[in-house]
Protein backbone atom coordinates (compact mmCIF):
# COMPACT_ATOMS: atom_id res chain seq x y z
CA UNK A 1 0.00 0.00 0.00
CA UNK A 2 1.38 3.55 -0.50
CA UNK A 3 -0.27 7.07 -0.78
CA UNK A 4 -1.34 8.28 -3.57
CA UNK A 5 0.37 11.40 -4.93
CA UNK A 6 -2.84 13.47 -5.45
CA UNK A 7 -4.80 12.88 -2.73
CA UNK A 8 -2.54 12.03 0.34
CA UNK A 9 -4.76 10.97 2.85
CA UNK A 10 -5.77 7.79 0.14
CA UNK A 11 -4.09 4.82 0.08
CA UNK A 12 -3.90 2.58 -3.26
CA UNK A 13 -2.53 -0.90 -4.15
CA UNK A 14 0.88 -1.43 -5.27
CA UNK A 15 1.26 -4.83 -6.58
CA UNK A 16 4.09 -6.43 -4.65
CA UNK A 17 6.61 -8.93 -6.84
CA UNK A 18 7.50 -11.84 -4.86
CA UNK A 19 11.72 -12.11 -5.12
CA UNK A 20 13.53 -15.16 -5.18
CA UNK A 21 14.12 -15.23 -1.59
CA UNK A 22 10.14 -14.84 -0.33
CA UNK A 23 9.81 -17.62 -2.68
CA UNK A 24 12.61 -20.01 -1.38
CA UNK A 25 11.19 -18.94 2.23
CA UNK A 26 7.28 -20.30 1.18
CA UNK A 27 9.15 -23.73 0.12
CA UNK A 28 11.17 -24.47 2.76
CA UNK A 29 8.10 -23.49 5.14
CA UNK A 30 6.17 -25.76 3.12
CA UNK A 31 8.93 -28.69 2.95
CA UNK A 32 9.28 -28.12 6.97
CA UNK A 33 5.25 -28.55 7.36
CA UNK A 34 5.54 -31.73 5.70
CA UNK A 35 8.33 -32.93 7.48
CA UNK A 36 6.53 -32.52 10.89
CA UNK A 37 3.36 -34.01 9.47
CA UNK A 38 5.14 -37.15 8.64
CA UNK A 39 7.22 -36.88 11.80
CA UNK A 40 3.73 -37.12 13.97
CA UNK A 41 2.50 -39.94 11.90
CA UNK A 42 5.72 -42.21 11.87
CA UNK A 43 5.32 -41.25 15.79
CA UNK A 44 1.93 -41.32 17.43
CA UNK A 45 0.50 -42.94 14.45
CA UNK A 46 -1.99 -40.37 13.74
CA UNK A 47 -2.16 -36.23 13.00
CA UNK A 48 -5.43 -33.52 12.39
CA UNK A 49 -5.41 -30.83 9.85
CA UNK A 50 -7.32 -28.24 9.39
CA UNK A 51 -8.71 -27.65 5.33
CA UNK A 52 -8.29 -24.94 3.87
CA UNK A 53 -8.51 -25.40 0.07
CA UNK A 54 -12.09 -26.68 -1.94
CA UNK A 55 -10.69 -29.27 -4.19
CA UNK A 56 -12.48 -32.24 -2.04
CA UNK A 57 -16.06 -30.04 -2.16
CA UNK A 58 -18.87 -31.72 -1.09
CA UNK A 59 -17.09 -34.29 0.69
CA UNK A 60 -14.92 -31.95 2.30
CA UNK A 61 -15.34 -28.09 2.62
CA UNK A 62 -12.81 -25.66 3.98
CA UNK A 63 -12.66 -25.15 7.66
CA UNK A 64 -12.93 -28.88 7.99
CA UNK A 65 -10.67 -30.85 10.38
CA UNK A 66 -9.33 -34.02 8.90
CA UNK A 67 -7.75 -36.95 11.41
CA UNK A 68 -5.48 -38.56 9.32
CA UNK A 69 -3.67 -41.92 10.23
CA UNK A 70 -0.61 -43.56 9.12
CA UNK A 71 -1.29 -46.38 7.09
CA UNK A 72 0.34 -49.05 4.69
CA UNK A 73 1.04 -47.34 0.94
CA UNK A 74 0.09 -50.67 0.00
CA UNK A 75 -3.70 -50.40 1.51
CA UNK A 76 -4.71 -47.14 -0.72
CA UNK A 77 -8.01 -48.71 -2.24
CA UNK A 78 -10.14 -47.11 -4.48
CA UNK A 79 -12.56 -44.48 -2.52
CA UNK A 80 -9.84 -43.52 -0.08
CA UNK A 81 -8.68 -40.13 1.01
CA UNK A 82 -4.63 -39.74 0.89
CA UNK A 83 -2.56 -37.32 2.61
CA UNK A 84 0.62 -37.03 0.70
CA UNK A 85 3.30 -33.89 -0.31
CA UNK A 86 3.75 -32.45 -3.05
CA UNK A 87 6.00 -29.28 -4.05
CA UNK A 88 2.85 -26.98 -3.05
CA UNK A 89 2.32 -28.35 0.04
CA UNK A 90 0.25 -31.18 1.66
CA UNK A 91 -2.38 -32.30 -0.66
CA UNK A 92 -5.35 -34.72 0.77
CA UNK A 93 -7.67 -36.64 -2.12
CA UNK A 94 -9.63 -39.41 -3.10
CA UNK A 95 -8.29 -42.10 -4.74
CA UNK A 96 -9.26 -43.09 -8.00
CA UNK A 97 -6.67 -46.04 -9.22
CA UNK A 98 -4.76 -48.38 -6.62
CA UNK A 99 -1.77 -49.68 -6.94
CA UNK A 100 -1.65 -53.80 -7.51
CA UNK A 101 0.06 -56.52 -7.04
CA UNK A 102 1.80 -57.01 -10.59
CA UNK A 103 4.12 -53.99 -9.45
CA UNK A 104 1.96 -51.36 -10.31
CA UNK A 105 3.78 -48.38 -8.13
CA UNK A 106 1.83 -45.39 -8.47
CA UNK A 107 -1.50 -44.47 -7.27
CA UNK A 108 -4.29 -42.27 -9.18
CA UNK A 109 -5.55 -39.43 -7.53
CA UNK A 110 -8.29 -36.57 -8.14
CA UNK A 111 -9.64 -33.84 -5.83
CA UNK A 112 -13.77 -34.79 -5.88
CA UNK A 113 -14.20 -31.11 -7.62
CA UNK A 114 -11.80 -32.13 -10.13
CA UNK A 115 -12.87 -32.98 -13.82
CA UNK A 116 -9.74 -35.05 -14.51
CA UNK A 117 -7.35 -36.92 -12.60
CA UNK A 118 -3.89 -35.62 -10.79
CA UNK A 119 -0.47 -36.64 -11.58
CA UNK A 120 -0.19 -40.40 -10.57
CA UNK A 121 1.56 -40.54 -7.11
CA UNK A 122 4.97 -42.83 -5.85
CA UNK A 123 3.50 -44.75 -2.78
CA UNK A 124 6.70 -42.99 -1.05
CA UNK A 125 4.75 -39.59 -1.48
CA UNK A 126 1.66 -40.94 0.80
CA UNK A 127 1.59 -39.52 4.33
CA UNK A 128 -1.53 -41.27 5.49
CA UNK A 129 -5.26 -41.89 5.13
CA UNK A 130 -7.62 -39.79 6.40
CA UNK A 131 -10.15 -41.76 8.88
CA UNK A 132 -12.57 -38.99 9.77
CA UNK A 133 -14.13 -35.73 8.77
CA UNK A 134 -14.79 -33.67 11.81
CA UNK A 135 -17.34 -30.33 10.90
CA UNK A 136 -18.10 -28.45 14.05
CA UNK A 137 -18.65 -31.02 16.73
CA UNK A 138 -19.63 -33.74 14.43
CA UNK A 139 -17.52 -36.56 13.14
CA UNK A 140 -18.26 -38.62 10.56
CA UNK A 141 -16.17 -41.51 8.26
CA UNK A 142 -15.01 -40.11 4.77
CA UNK A 143 -17.10 -41.25 2.03
CA UNK A 144 -16.05 -44.02 -0.32
CA UNK A 145 -17.84 -43.22 -3.19
CA UNK A 146 -19.89 -39.50 -4.12
CA UNK A 147 -23.60 -39.61 -5.24
CA UNK A 148 -24.59 -38.45 -8.23
CA UNK A 149 -25.66 -35.16 -7.14
CA UNK A 150 -23.16 -34.09 -5.16
CA UNK A 151 -20.26 -35.11 -8.01
CA UNK A 152 -22.73 -32.31 -10.02
CA UNK A 153 -21.49 -29.90 -7.27
CA UNK A 154 -18.45 -30.63 -7.58
CA UNK A 155 -18.18 -30.26 -11.24
CA UNK A 156 -19.82 -26.84 -10.68
CA UNK A 157 -17.59 -26.15 -8.52
CA UNK A 158 -14.49 -26.24 -10.54
CA UNK A 159 -15.81 -24.58 -13.40
CA UNK A 160 -17.28 -21.57 -11.83
CA UNK A 161 -15.92 -19.93 -9.13
CA UNK A 162 -19.05 -17.73 -8.35
CA UNK A 163 -20.79 -20.78 -7.80
CA UNK A 164 -17.79 -22.02 -5.44
CA UNK A 165 -18.34 -19.16 -3.44
CA UNK A 166 -22.04 -19.27 -3.33
CA UNK A 167 -22.10 -22.82 -2.33
CA UNK A 168 -19.28 -22.15 0.40
CA UNK A 169 -21.46 -19.09 1.52
CA UNK A 170 -24.57 -20.82 1.44
CA UNK A 171 -23.28 -23.95 3.28
CA UNK A 172 -21.63 -21.45 6.23
CA UNK A 173 -24.91 -19.82 6.46
CA UNK A 174 -26.71 -23.34 7.12
CA UNK A 175 -24.44 -24.73 9.36
CA UNK A 176 -24.49 -21.65 11.52
CA UNK A 177 -28.45 -21.81 11.55
CA UNK A 178 -27.86 -25.43 12.49
CA UNK A 179 -25.64 -24.87 15.12
CA UNK A 180 -27.75 -22.21 16.55
CA UNK A 181 -30.66 -24.04 16.30
CA UNK A 182 -29.16 -27.07 18.19
CA UNK A 183 -27.48 -24.50 21.19
CA UNK A 184 -30.92 -23.04 21.39
CA UNK A 185 -32.48 -26.38 22.37
CA UNK A 186 -29.82 -27.41 25.52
Amino acid sequence: MRQSRRHPDAMSYEPQVMNLDDHNRVGAAHARNCELVDEVLRSFGTVRLRVTGCSMLPSVWPGDTLIIERRDEREAAVGDILLYRRKTGLVAHRVVSAPDSLGKSRVGVRGDAFPGQDELLFRSEILGTVSRIVRGKKSMLPPSRLKYPHRLIGILTWHSDSFARLVIYVHSICSAAWWREVSWKR
